[in-house]
């Protein structure tokens, strides 16, 4: 590229001008067709490097490399030139759609690239304009529930998700959905995503709504892929979640040890995912006071933590702490005070002596020491610590304060 055709294209852009290309007829056809094959690969080549282009006369690249230097001290020139010219492209690209046939499979996925280019430039309502002005034409000439429409309808969902406006990407979501379950039937790939979709967006919306779409789109998945496969046992895991979450606290236990179940048989105890399912059972068991359920889940995660991630991990720490309250609460008490001695240390010097896990497991050590010299050194440390975070008066403070000076009066 020539120094002053990048130059006419950068001061355009800065004075806020839009950017025309003319090209002669075999040119526009070449890239007509590229936008049609590689539209990403067009796109990429709208960022120019000024340093690489070449001018007859030495002095005028120098020129112009220092009026672009002295302008990028406000603004990005070359990003502004860049953006103007993919503008151009979106532009022409726009036009090229409305003359290619609804028949030809290239349209659909030229629509989506349009769409996807005018997010990135900003412009979230054009790029929603050219998904619905190609579904409408697509319903006119193939009906609603053509493929190429219903996967047009799913992207548009997608693009208003990602603008944040999820009843309308519901609305489109579920509009897919009722295509595909009619045209490919409930178990088809795409009918499961966009099942997951819905099903993601009406949890936000309603919870308890949500919870016959993450059933049935679990229930599909073991039909059509098997008990154990990754998809199924993820959607396994989800519904879980979904039911503790609306508080059906039998259910979500039924189904967290069935992911359980799957995830060590397909993947070993010590796979990341077989892990999150052990630690989220352990959490509810914990949450409904089974604690003695909970108890070996957390000694596994332990011994798995300390063997792949190091004792003085946070999230083994986590997860000492958790063991030791469960200890705890089944009558273990030396057995808790270890779990939180050990949590305390690596605590103090993973995070500091202020942090808030670190006063936690102070406060649970301290509260297991009954009878221990070494009480009363805790709740004084503990009660330091509160004073210079928290501050004299603030309510965990004070009840600090008070149990230190029981421990005080009782001992005196």
């Amino acid at each position: 590229m020539r120094t002053w055709c990048c130059f006419e294209l950068m001061a355009t852009a800065v004075a806020g001008n839009t950017v025309e290309l003319a090209l002669p007829p075999s040119e526009l056809a070449l890239l007509d067709r590229s936008l049609l094959d590689s539209f990403d690969h067009v796109v990429a080549t709208c960022r120019r490097d000024i340093a690489g282009t070449n001018t007859t006369d030495p002095e005028d690249k120098t020129m112009i490399l220092e009026w672009a230097e002295w302008q990028s001290e406000k603004r990005d020139v070359l990003k502004l030139a860049e953006n103007a010219l993919r503008g151009w492209v979106s532009r022409h690209a726009c036009q090229l759609l409305e003359g290619v046939p609804l028949l030809d499979a290239a349209r659909p996925k030229l629509a989506d690239s349009i769409a996807a280019l005018e997010c990135e430039l900003g412009n979230q309502e054009e790029g929603q304009r050219v998904l619905e002005h190609a579904i409408k034409a697509h319903q006119r000439e193939h009906g609603s529930t053509h493929s190429s429409t219903l996967r047009l309808m799913g992207h548009l969902g997608g693009l208003h998700e990602s603008c944040g406006d999820r009843q309308s990407a519901l609305q489109w979501f579920s509009e897919a959905l009722t295509g595909y379950r009619e045209t490919l039937g409930a178990a088809h790939p795409s009918t499961l995503a966009v099942l997951g979709r819905v099903a993601f967006l009406r949890k936000a919306e309603d919870l308890a709504s949500a919870v016959p779409l993450y059933e049935e789109l679990a229930e599909l998945k073991r039909n059509s892929l098997g008990t154990l496969s990754p998809q199924t046992l993820s959607a396994v895991h989800t519904l879980a979640r979904v039911k503790e979450q609306v508080g059906d606290s039998s259910g979500a236990i039924a189904l967290y040890r069935e992911a359980l179940r799957g995830r060590q048989s397909s993947l070993g105890d010590q796979h990341q995912q077989t892990l999150s399912v052990m630690s989220d059972l352990a959490e509810l068991f914990m949450a409904e006071s089974h604690h003695e359920s909970a108890v070996p889940l957390l000694r596994a995660l332990v011994s798995v933590n300390r063997r792949t991630i190091g004792g003085s991990h946070t999230t083994t720490l986590s997860h000492m702490m958790q063991l030791g309250r469960a200890l705890e609460a089944g009558g273990e008490i030396a057995a808790a005070a270890a779990l939180y001695r050990e949590a305390l240390e690596g605590r103090q010097e993973l995070l500091g002596p202020e942090d808030p896990a670190t006063m936690a497991s102070m406060s649970s050590l301290a509260r297991v020491s009954t009878g221990s010299a070494n009480q009363p050194l805790l709740y004084q440390s503990l009660l330091a610590a509160k004073q210079r975070t928290l501050g004299a008066t603030h309510a965990s403070t004070a009840h600090i304060e008070r149990l230190a000076a029981d421990l005080r009066s009782s001992s005196g």
